[in-house]
């Protein structure tokens, strides 16, 4: 791929993942905002919307922005795209950006993540971890507190999409 497909693949990244950082927000706030704070059923409402909400932006983003830019490398070029390449960088940029926008806004306002690590501190309340533990996961970013099952909703979107725009589009990929 040259580096016009790298800045394409850089700027829908980019798109996605503000779209579903924005949509994350307005989610946790909404519900922070509905009852003064977040009892047990909305802390696992909201771990599980915000994967579900990031791997829906990931699909929808990449069939609608990701297909036009393989079909016009596809007519551009006689070179095969090589699909580890695309998959991985594509990964790796989504990751960058969302984690980039949510420290952003964590830094500009950070009462969501409090509100939300303050909920989950009290749901599983653990006599092993510290108090400088707690208050370092408190004070993170919400994209960083479920960073396990947003990086895993990453990586699958990304593999179901990017594969299904190359079969949508017929192309070959080594």
């Amino acid at each position: 791929m040259n580096t016009t497909a790298f800045k394409n693949l850089a700027i829908i990244a980019f798109i996605i993942s503000s779209v579903s950082i924005l949509m994350n927000i307005l989610l946790v706030n909404s519900f922070y905002q509905s009852g003064g704070g977040f009892n047990e059923m909305e802390v696992s409402i909201v771990s599980i919307s915000q994967a579900g909400i990031l791997f829906l932006c990931i699909i929808i983003g990449n069939l609608f922005l990701l297909n036009p830019y393989v079909l016009k490398e596809r007519q551009s070029s006689s070179i095969r795209i090589n699909k580890i390449k695309l998959i991985l960088s594509s990964i790796l940029y989504t990751l960058i950006f969302c984690l980039v926008l949510a420290v952003i806004l964590n830094s500009i306002d950070n009462s969501l993540s409090l509100a939300y690590g303050n909920a989950l501190n009290e749901m599983f309340v653990s006599e092993e971890m510290d108090a400088m533990t707690m208050s370092t996961f408190v004070s993170m970013p919400l994209f960083l507190q479920s960073i396990f099952v947003n990086i895993l909703s990453i990586v699958l979107a990304q593999l179901i999409s990017i594969n299904l725009c190359l079969k949508l589009s017929g192309m070959q990929a080594n």
